[in-house]
Formats: structure tokens, C-alpha cells, sequence
């Protein structure tokens, strides 16, 4: 089988998906330190079931997964899809029908990891033995890193004849062999434990006898005792027969007796419902007494109540009375004290009106200046307008006083 082409994502420095592919005739890839060719070869190293991070350059196997930069976030996962050409048909049985086969792994920052062959789950075992006498798996000569070549050279002649078998294609059959000697030692351990199990057997088969007899003589005491069961169950069938009979019996009278019971129940029922139609009449015979009971209670408080606000009114009324009559005396006192005065103002305007006719002729006579006699004749004047003006405000008292009187 030949690589064809590989797809990887998030492994190492390939932040973004990259597809590298290997057309016939590539044999080899070249570039400067630091562009990613051993990361390519740790990737191929990883896809086919590496477990060491160590020899992916690493740690811990999360150091495959992209770290991220100062420019981008690391990511959460890493994978790798590696497809073979199978043309040579090189590839076990069942996938020999297969022009290429594709393996894929990925792993999640969580550790879980995931492994597939042409895009079908599977285990890491599954792609062990699919790469067995192939010349490639993680320990393979077929890849070859940097200072294996020295390795190989001083390596030890038990570590070169592994890489020796593995090109030779006889590392399978030790595989095989390997496995089938663990399979018999399996097995020997197993019939060890079967002649153990046999032993025990024997030695537990007198006592599963004597349980055999102990069951046989249980079943004959059981199938005594089931015969003697059934005569017991045969008596006790007969006198439950006779106590039915009894009870039977005592049924019927108990019917009749119920059969009376509700007789009078009925005509129990009857009479308490004429008794309930009574208790209904006598109930609205009660509540038209207390309706009228209560409605002569209301009438007897207004009543109350209206003799109360009379009382009230008949001693306001004496009171008025009262105030009204001294009102009266002391109008009528007022009334002859302003008569006396309406007479001495009459008087006082007699006095004027002599004084005027006086004070005329002493115009007449005597030679005053005539600006003085018209002064003198305004004041005059206006001490009479100031009279008459109050000779009026008694009589619009005197008509009040009368007229107060008169109500």
C-alpha cells in the first residue's frame, strides 16, 4: 500500500485544514527548518495509533492539538485523515476489494478519542493488524525520522532483527503465534479450573443423593398429606354446607323482618312529612307575628321620637315666646321714649323756622354784608338738611318698631 493522500486539521501548526497529496513517483518532500515536514511525519506517525506523545515531540498527547497564537484561539480538536492506494491489493481479506483505504483519527481537548476506517468507527487494534506485514505502523522501516538512521546502525542485534522480521513479513506470524500460545495458556488455566469444578462436583454428588432420597420421601409424606387435606377440607365442607343452611334460614327471617321495617318506614315517612308541612305553616304563622311584632316596634320608636322633637319644639316655642314678649316691653319702652324725642325735634324745628323768620327780618333791617348773610344762611341751611335728615331716620325707625309690633 502507498500513501495517496493525507487531510490534516488542528494537529500541531496546521490551524486550517490541509490536504497534501502523494501522486505516483513523489519521493520526497523538501523545505526550510520550521515549514512543517516533521510535522507532517508525526501526524502520519499519530494516524496510525501512536500513543507515545514523547515520540510526536511532545508531553501529553493534548500538545498535538492546535495551541493557538497571539492572532488566533487554539482549537478543541485534531485530526487526521491518511487514504492508502490499494492497488497492489497488499490489504487483508476484507478490505482487498478496496482501491483505497482511508484512516482517520481525532482526539478532543476532553481526551476522548476517536479512530475510523474508511469513515466507520472502529478500535486502535482494528488498525494494528490492518498495517501487520505491510511495512508501516508506529515501530515500521518505513518511516525513518531524524537520527533512527544512527540508531539503527548502533543498535543492538536483538532491536535489528525486529525491524529485519518486520521487512522479512514473518512479524505476523509471531504476532500469531504470540497470541496463540497466550490462548493455550488460557485454555490450561481453564481445564485446571474444570478438574477443580469436577472434584467439587463428586464431592457435592453423595449429598445431592441423600437431598434426592430426602425429596423423594418428602414427595410420598406430601402426597399423604394432601389425601389427608382433602377429607379434612371434605368435613369442614359438609358442616359449612349446614351452617349455610342455618344461615340461610336466619336470611329469610331477617327479609321479613326488613320487609316489615320498611312498612313502617313508610308510613313513618308519611307522617313526617305531614309533620314537616305543620312545622312549615306554623314557621310563616311565626315569622308574619315577628314581622308584625318588629313593625309595631318601629312605629312605637317613631312614635317616641316624634313626641320627643314636639316636646323639643313646644319648649323652643315657649322660649321664643318668652324672648318675643321682653322684646315687646322693651320696643314699647323705646317706642314712648321715641315719641318724646319726635316732639322735641318738632319743637326744635318750630324753634328754627322761628329763628329763620327772625334772622329774615334782622336781614331786612339791619345792614350786614350780604356775603355774610348767605354764609350764615348755608350753615343754616345745613344744620336744617342735617334735622330733617334725622327726623327721617326716626320715622323709618318709628314705621320698623310698628311694624314689628304688628307681627
Amino acid at each position: 500500500m502507498k500513501i495517496k493522500k493525507i487531510t490534516i486539521h488542528g494537529f500541531k501548526s496546521f490551524a486550517d485544514k490541509v490536504s497534501l497529496s502523494f501522486p505516483s513517483g513523489t519521493s520526497g518532500i523538501i523545505g526550510p527548518n520550521g515549514c512543517g515536514k516533521s510535522n507532517i511525519v508525526d501526524a502520519v506517525r499519530w494516524v496510525i495509533g501512536e500513543q507515545n506523545p514523547r515520540h510526536l515531540r511532545g508531553k501529553l498527547m493534548e500538545d498535538v492539538i492546535f495551541n493557538g497564537t497571539d492572532s488566533r484561539k487554539p482549537l478543541g480538536m485534531a485530526e487526521v485523515v491518511l487514504t492508502f492506494s490499494n492497488e497492489s491489493g497488499r490489504a487483508p481479506a476484507r478490505f482487498a476489494d478496496f482501491t483505497e483505504i482511508e484512516i482517520a483519527r481525532r482526539l478532543y481537548r476532553s481526551g476522548e478519542s476517536e479512530y475510523s476506517i474508511n469513515k466507520v468507527q472502529c478500535r486502535l487494534r482494528d488498525i494494528a493488524e490492518l498495517f501487520m506485514d505491510t511495512g508501516i505502523g508506529t515501530r515500521a522501516y518505513s518511516i525513518v525520522e531524524q537520527g533512527q538512521v544512527g540508531w539503527l546502525i548502533s543498535a543492538k542485534p536483538a532491536d535489528r532483527r525486529v525491524i529485519f522480521e518486520e521487512a522479512a513479513g514473518i512479524n505476523k506470524f509471531k504476532q500469531k503465534k504470540e497470541a496463540a500460545l497466550r490462548r493455550l495458556d488460557s485454555t490450561r488455566e481453564n481445564l485446571t479450573r474444570v478438574s477443580d469444578i469436577i472434584a467439587e462436583v463428586k464431592r457435592q454428588l453423595n449429598s445431592l443423593n441423600r437431598q434426592a432420597k430426602k425429596a423423594e420421601r418428602y414427595k410420598l409424606v406430601k402426597d399423604d398429606l394432601k389425601g389427608v387435606d382433602l377429607k379434612l377440607s371434605s368435613i369442614e365442607f359438609r358442616a359449612m354446607v349446614a351452617v349455610l343452611s342455618a344461615a340461610t334460614g336466619k336470611l329469610d327471617d331477617v327479609k321479613d323482618r326488613e320487609a316489615a321495617l320498611f312498612a313502617s318506614i313508610g308510613t313513618l315517612e308519611s307522617l313526617f312529612v305531614e309533620m314537616k308541612e305543620n312545622c312549615v305553616k306554623e314557621e310563616e304563622g311565626y315569622r308574619a307575628a315577628r314581622d308584625n311584632v318588629v313593625e309595631s316596634e318601629r312605629r312605637i320608636q317613631e312614635a317616641e321620637r316624634t313626641s320627643a322633637l314636639a316636646a323639643m319644639r313646644v319648649e323652643e316655642l315657649t322660649r321664643n315666646a318668652r324672648r318675643l314678649a321682653s322684646e315687646i316691653e322693651e320696643l314699647k319702652s323705646s317706642s314712648i321714649f321715641t315719641a318724646g324725642e319726635i316732639t322735641a325735634l318738632k319743637g326744635s324745628i318750630e324753634g328754627s323756622h322761628s329763628l329763620i323768620q327772625t334772622e329774615s327780618a334782622r336781614v331786612e333791617e339791619s345792614s350786614v354784608s350780604l356775603d355774610e348773610l348767605l354764609a350764615r344762611l348755608k350753615e343754616k341751611e345745613g344744620a336744617e338738611r342735617a334735622e330733617l335728615a334725622e327726623a327721617l331716620n326716626i320715622s323709618t325707625r318709628l314705621a320698623d318698631i310698628k311694624h314689628a309690633l304688628q307681627t
